[in-house]
């Protein structure tokens, strides 16, 4: 779920456990059934401001309700990319395949020590953007432009793919750790 969906997922099941509270606080004689019919009142006979905020609010949790009604129903496909089309069908690799091979071919540089992949698939190409840690005392241009032609190599020669771009982001450097078995 995206953040801008769970911010208004979360006000409006506040909204709702306020409302609910607050007629709950009425039946057991917390809250007057007074305050219930003030409020009433302030919508029919109150400012036309009051009637259009009052308006707004309605329209506001009918959409959210038929959104939270209709949430996650949606058909969900696997990212995938196309290796192969034959007239008798198709071959497709899965995204999470392809960044399985780029992280093996990136784990077997000796300068890189962190890895972050993501990539992009298009209707024939890929894109592959990796953000990555090297060592103090390595030459980074040097580095990443090797990186960046031996995976598209790699992974046209592993996958058939053709690889449009690579944007490779050295975020960090870290030493080179030894582990203690």
């Amino acid at each position: 779920m995206k953040t801008g969906t769970r911010i208004v997922f979360t006000v409006y099941l506040f909204a709702v456990i306020a409302l609910c509270v607050f007629l709950l606080g009425i039946l057991a004689g917390i809250f007057r059934p007074d305050s219930l019919s003030d409020f009433i009142y302030t919508m029919q006979n109150g400012m036309i401001w009051y009637k259009v905020l009052y308006a707004v609010i309605g329209i506001v949790v009918i959409i959210v309700s038929f959104m939270l009604m209709f949430f996650g129903t949606g058909k969900v496909t696997p990212k995938t990319a196309k290796v192969a089309v034959f007239d008798s069908g198709s071959i497709l690799i899965t995204v999470k395949a392809i960044e399985e091979l780029v992280e093996r071919f990136v784990h077997e540089k000796k300068e890189i020590k962190g890895l972050k992949t993501n990539v992009i698939s298009y209707d024939d190409a890929i894109d592959i953007n990796i953000d990555v840690s090297v060592l103090p005392d390595v030459d980074i241009p040097e580095v990443t432009k090797d990186l960046q032609a031996g995976l598209a190599d790699y992974i046209q020669k592993h996958t058939g793919i053709t690889v449009k771009q690579t944007k490779i982001m050295v975020t960090g450097l870290k030493e080179n750790s030894i582990k203690a078995s």
